[in-house]
């Protein structure tokens, strides 16, 4: 429930979404039973106990809760998210300057609710030289890396080669790339580092854009930078389950993992637990971050959260607790705390390769990772996967990983897909997978799970006994899998010291029990000790991945690979050898898909011997898809060996080739874009498959399954040495039925200009287009847009069968010779215009009086002295995707703003105020209508806290909030966003029946458990700002009392009864000043806005020495509004207000500081 954290934790966005379900490798933040010192609530178990029946996959939408968020990319560019409560999503982009003074453009794609913004200066070097993950903004925010959350972008730096013993961080100007340097990992040949968001990443990715455009012509002042990803977020992925591994057997063999060290890489151990005592033997927190507002904070290596504890439990609990009946795998190895992890379960891939390289260099047998990154697929060549390759090989220590649990096919996740890991799918007591355990084959048709293990509903200890209400707890996923092979490695290691890392991961798997379920699911079989003890004679490799064969296969050559056996014992053994392979629905495979090179072969004592496998994609079967198969070795008594075997026999595909050509008859090359779309239910594709890449030549290649697709496109013409662009013209072709190998042109030497007339004079300042295409199972969004008099246009084409299309596209006008710089431009034209279905060839469009809405926009300041702050109209089309591009206005200032009128279009407003540390919005989307014209009042005073844009009630029944923004004005528009926490300070304190509930500094929020209905309410919420362009309000209150509402009803939300004061105020100047007198029209409205039925009264006081005396002030007694002149005391240098209002069962106390200044 991050919500709860960014409401809690110091962001002061509002959020009223419902409380969503966490992915199930994903550890949730604490749950609303928390202690207040933050430590885990012993009082129910920790919601990572059960997985679920399948985690989010890559394809799944990040989760965003209702409400504002800010995210600084690396390119100094401020991107601004509002996440309505409908799903909807709104963008906008506040440009960073770059060094020659010019302003970016950005193109845009969303999928999935990913929604990706990048630059188009640096769109040739995403995503082989930046992690494109840099530029998903959603993903980020669903990350914890937005600008509430984090100051510094986190990047990992490669600098050398990976597994050298080069520091990667040496010889580097890291103050001269604007990086504030971490931890050297030479595993992956990087550096992990920060990239202040105040400063941005300029210089770094002007090192990386040297270093691949002309290496030897780099500045010889900067390092070889050769690609900077995200230091991304990693997540924590009985009845008895030992005697299902055999454990039992292999104490009585005199094996219990003593003189064994296994690494625990996760959230911490609970070293006090009587299980562990004495387990733990090294301890180290990587996950702690320096913190300079807790000087007093420390690392700490023990397990709040508890995920850690019951890992190691599994590994080496004595079983203290329980009088020996719930043990551990291996009681007597000993534990190495790598807490990578922290207290929220989150971890980044730097943190997580910091401890890996720790437990390696420090000497651990076994290392046991209980984590993965949700729906990160990889082939693994990914940072995690790398280190997991290169440690594995320099030190002899063996990785024994969760394979993940997100329930599908081809859903390994790293670090999982390294290939020399020991990756462990989950089976449960009757040794069937379960539902929520990932599956193989790897990405790239590698095979991958290696082994399986219990790893559902088992008992392991509880962190925090004696205090916790159980010593054990019992919890389900390939976390709890992974330790339980763990446990039997540290069994082999000490009964088979000779064995090296990869031996054991060879023995291990090669000696796994059959199950009877195919190896795409539990690799070799379930991890057995006993057989392991015993075995002699193992395979390299230990498993047999053949790739993905593309379609179609029936001329395709078979592919053959040599598996070597070696005898461990002096005595020959001879075995008896048989192949046989299934499709991935369990039916058996055509005879001659798996064969081998003989049916039996002698491996003599102390050698080897060999035997190839042959894989024949043509004998499987056209598009015939994943195919797991096992070669087993036996020599008739003891001995048997299992190898997995996988290989994808790529179904129905073929290459969709894309050229684009500019208007005038150029090649745009790579600043081409393209979304290709699916139509139908065509098997889930990738980004990289909707979104190609296109080359020098302005053409892209994506292989994609059989089907219809829809493709569009935005084709530039452009100066690709200066990035000027020309013209901006949309192509779309509605359906290619792919079938065969299809070429597909966008040809926009067809295009039609768009033709804006304006009644006004008005010149083209800033153009922008964005084209939405729907399937009957999914939809992209792509968007471009450009600076200056570029020319719009589209291609015309026919209507869309299939799905829906939208193509908006936008316009900017000033009047003639304005600076779009200066913002002090007296009126524009800010037009969206929405085609549905096809791109017409008429595109002429009339912007007068009566096809637009003047909205008279009135900007005030908060303070003496004129500022700059940025203004953004977003216009949202049916997609439910809108997007902006914030641009300077000069205030105060009165203009009109002229917006197109059409009911497909919902606009929003925001307004980037005090140098970029807030944002202001209107939280709720308007329509126009044609000819109409309305007023728009931005930082109007009185700015106070209200309901009417917060939250107060119930979410589910579960969970009382009581959220608002952290200002609020009489006009629509709230605060939701600060992202400077010395600007405005906020404190919200909750009574229930007059007891102190909830005390939340640093948040206009707070949400506890749920009264009893009726339960009277008390809720008190302080703000004050420090800047010095929010002088106005510079510290206001509001007091309200009311009634709990009842449990939340269908809808999931129920509103509690409250009132609240609307001031309004006029008469003041553009400075909110007035000489002594203002007009206040009081009312009282509820919580949504609307008057408040029933008011018993109200009072008013005003102050002229900010609060410290207060002078009553006669009220009207009547009328929905009241309106009253307010006159200054005597030496007054600004007007304090407070008014109180109630009904019989509400009342609110409003009171703000310098109100109104005097002039």
């Amino acid at each position: 429930m991050r919500w709860l954290r960014r409401f809690i934790g110091g962001g002061l966005g509002l959020v009223l979404a419902g409380v969503a379900p966490v992915a199930a490798q994903g550890l949730p933040t604490p749950s609303p039973q928390d202690g207040p010192s933050g430590t885990a609530s012993l009082s129910a178990p920790p919601p990572w106990v059960q997985p679920g029946p399948g985690a989010a996959a890559a394809s799944e939408p990040p989760e965003i809760d209702e409400g504002t968020y800010t995210v600084t990319l690396i390119t100094g560019d401020r991107v601004t998210v509002t996440r309505s409560r409908d799903g909807q999503t709104s963008v906008a982009v506040t440009p960073a300057a770059r060094a020659d003074g010019s302003l970016p453009t950005f193109s845009r794609m969303a999928w999935q609710g990913h929604f990706y913004v990048i630059p188009h200066d640096v769109s040739a070097l995403v995503p082989a030289q930046l992690d494109r993950r840099l530029f998903d903004v959603t993903g980020l925010i669903a990350a914890g890396f937005d600008d509430a959350e984090v100051d510094s972008v986190p990047v990992l730096v490669q600098t050398s080669e990976p597994g050298t013993s080069t520091d990667p961080a040496a010889g580097v100007d890291w103050r001269g790339l604007g990086v504030a340097r971490g931890k050297s990992l030479k595993s992956i040949g990087s550096v992990a580092g920060k990239v202040p968001k105040a400063e941005g990443g300029e210089a770094l990715v002007e090192a990386v854009r040297e270093n691949a455009e002309s290496p030897a012509a780099r500045r010889v002042d900067r390092p070889a930078v050769s690609k900077v990803w995200l230091d991304g977020p990693v997540r924590a992925l009985d009845a008895t389950s030992t005697p299902q591994v055999g454990a039992p057997q292999a104490w009585a063999a005199g094996a219990t993992g003593d003189g064994v060290m296994v690494a625990v890489l996760d959230t911490g151990v609970d070293a006090e637990h009587p299980d562990l005592a004495d387990a733990v033997v090294a301890a180290q927190d990587f996950s702690f971050v320096d913190d300079p507002e807790n000087p007093d904070d420390q690392p700490n290596p023990d397990d709040i959260y508890g995920h850690g504890t019951h890992v190691a439990g599994i590994i080496t609990g004595n079983g203290a607790a329980s009088n020996g009946e719930i043990v551990g795998v291996a009681p007597d190895a000993v534990i190495m705390n790598g807490k990578v992890l922290d207290d929220s379960g989150f971890g980044s891939d730097s943190q997580i390769i910091a401890g890996m390289e720790w437990a390696a260099a420090e000497g651990a047998d076994v290392v046991n990772m209980s984590l993965g990154l949700p729906g990160g697929y990889t082939d693994g060549t990914d940072p995690l996967a790398m280190a997991v390759d290169e440690l594995s090989a320099a030190h002899d220590v063996l990785f024994v990983i969760a394979a993940g649990n997100e329930g599908g096919y081809g859903t390994i996740t790293t670090p999982g897909s390294s290939a020399l890991a020991l990756t462990v799918s989950a089976v449960n007591s009757a040794d069937e997978p379960t539902g929520f355990t990932s599956r193989g084959p790897r990405s790239d048709g590698g095979a991958k799970p290696d082994i399986a293990a219990p790893g559902e509903d088992i008992l392991a200890p509880w962190v925090g006994w004696p205090d916790a209400p159980e010593p054990y707890l019992s919890a389900s996923g390939t976390s709890m899998a992974a330790p339980h092979v763990a446990g039997v490695a540290a069994l082999l290691a000490q009964a088979r010291p000779q064995l090296d890392s990869q031996k054991l991961k060879a023995v291990l798997v090669g000696s796994a029990e059959d199950v009877a379920a195919s190896v795409l699911d539990v690799g070799s079989g379930r991890v057995f000790a006993p057989s392991a003890l015993d075995q002699q004679v193992y395979a390299t490799p230990s498993a047999l991945g053949f790739g993905i064969f593309p379609y179609p296969q029936t001329e395709t050559e078979a592919v053959t690979q040599t598996l070597v056996y070696t005898n461990l014992s002096s005595a020959d053994v001879t075995l008896s050898l048989t192949a046989d392979a299934a499709l991935q629905d369990g039916t058996p495979a055509p005879a001659g898909t798996l064969t081998l090179g003989a049916d039996s072969v002698t491996v003599p004592g102390g050698g080897s011997a060999e035997v190839t496998v042959t894989v024949d994609p043509a004998v499987a079967g056209v598009a015939a898809g994943r195919i797991g198969g096992t070669v087993i070795a036996t020599d008739g008594g003891g001995e048997t060996v299992r190898t997995a075997v996988m290989s994808v026999n790529e179904p129905e595909m073929y290459n969709l080739t894309i050229r684009a050509t500019s208007r005038d008859g150029s090649n745009p090359g790579f600043a081409a874009t393209a979304a290709v779309t699916p139509l139908a239910d065509q098997e889930a594709s990738t980004f990289e498959q909707l979104f190609p890449v296109f080359d020098e030549d302005g053409t892209a290649t994506v292989r994609l399954p059989v089907g219809p697709y829809g493709v569009t496109g935005i084709v530039p013409q452009i100066d690709l040495e200066t990035f000027d662009i020309s013209a901006l013209d949309a192509v779309s072709v509605p359906e290619v039925d792919l079938t065969a190998e299809t070429t597909v042109h966008l040809d926009a030497t067809r295009a039609v200009p768009v033709q804006v007339r304006t009644q006004r004079p008005s010149e083209q300042t800033m153009v922008d287009q964005q084209l939405t295409r729907l399937g009957e199972q999914s939809g992209t969004t792509l968007g471009y847009g450009a600076f200056g008099p570029v020319s719009v246009g589209a291609v015309p084409s026919e209507a869309v069968t299939i799905g829906e299309l939208f193509w908006m596209h936008r316009h900017l006008r000033l009047p003639p010779s304005a600076s779009l710089d200066s913002g002090d431009y007296r009126y524009l034209y800010d037009l969206a215009y929405v085609e549905r279905d096809r791109l017409p060839a008429r595109l002429r469009y009339e912007a007068t009086k009566k096809t637009t809405t003047q909205v008279m926009a009135d900007y005030n300041v908060m303070s003496d002295a004129s500022t700059t702050a940025f203004s953004g109209r977003l216009a949202m089309d049916p997609s439910g995707w809108a997007f902006a591009t914030a641009l300077p206005v000069r205030l105060p200032i009165e203009r009109d703003e002229y917006v197109s009128s059409s009911p497909d279009i919902q606009w929003f407003g925001l307004l980037d105020v005090l140098s970029g540390a807030a944002v202001i919005e209107t939280p709720q989307p308007w329509t126009t209508e044609p000819g109409g014209r309305i007023t728009e009042r931005w930082l109007h005073q009185v700015h106070h806290h209200s309901t009417v844009d917060g939250f107060v009630g119930a979410l589910f029944g579960e969970i009382f909030a009581h959220a608002v923004a952290t200002a609020s004005d009489d006009h629509g528009h709230g605060m939701f966003a600060v992202f400077d926490e010395s600007v405005a300070q906020s404190r919200t304190r909750l009574w229930f029946d007059g007891q102190l509930v909830a005390d939340e500094p640093g948040a206009a929020a707070v949400t506890t458990e749920i009264p009893e209905p009726g339960t009277p309410v008390r809720a008190l919420v302080e703000t004050a700002f420090q800047h010095p362009e929010w002088a106005r309000s510079s510290a206001y209150s509001t007091d309200w009392r009311y009634l709990a509402p009842p449990v939340a009803g269908e809808d999931g939300i129920a509103q509690a009864e409250v009132v609240n004061i609307r001031y309004g105020a006029t008469g003041l100047d553009d400075y909110n000043s007035t000489k002594r007198t203002a007009r206040l029209e009081l009312s009282v409205v509820d919580g949504t806005g609307e008057p408040a039925a029933g008011v018993r009264g109200i009072r008013l006081w005003i102050s002229g020495d900010q609060g410290r005396t207060w002078q009553e002030v006669t009220v009207p007694r009547s009328g929905v509004t009241r309106k009253i002149n307010v006159v200054a005391p005597k030496g007054a240098t600004s007007i304090s207000l407070k008014a109180e209002a109630w009904t019989r069962t509400a009342r609110v106390t409003d009171t703000v500081i310098d109100a109104f200044a005097l002039r």
